[in-house]
């Protein structure tokens, strides 16, 4: 949901399931240029392959976790839990 001034607010698990799915997508595409996040923590590259279970070299876990996140925003879509606009927003901003 978009505020007054332009900040926007996340509400329901479903969303905040699929915001997070985002940042790790942007943290392994930082991996894949060679830029860790932090030196203490799991990479983004281990948490997804560890918690969705994806196979392969960054690259291909990537180009999975991408699908993925399409995947599950159609499915929030029909499952009439986001708007049309903020599904093609989702789309736009993963390609």
């Amino acid at each position: 949901m978009t505020n007054v001034d332009g900040s926007v607010t996340i509400v329901g698990e479903e969303r905040n399931t699929l915001v997070r799915l985002f940042y790790l997508r942007s943290g392994l595409r930082l991996e894949l240029q060679g830029i860790r996040l932090t030196a203490k923590a799991p990479s983004c590259y281990s948490i997804v392959k560890s918690e969705l279970g994806f196979k392969g070299n960054k690259q291909n876990v990537y180009n999975q976790l991408v699908e993925y996140i399409l995947e599950y925003a159609h499915e929030l879509y029909l499952a009439g839990l986001v708007s049309v606009d903020e599904l093609l927003q989702w789309e736009k901003g993963i390609q």
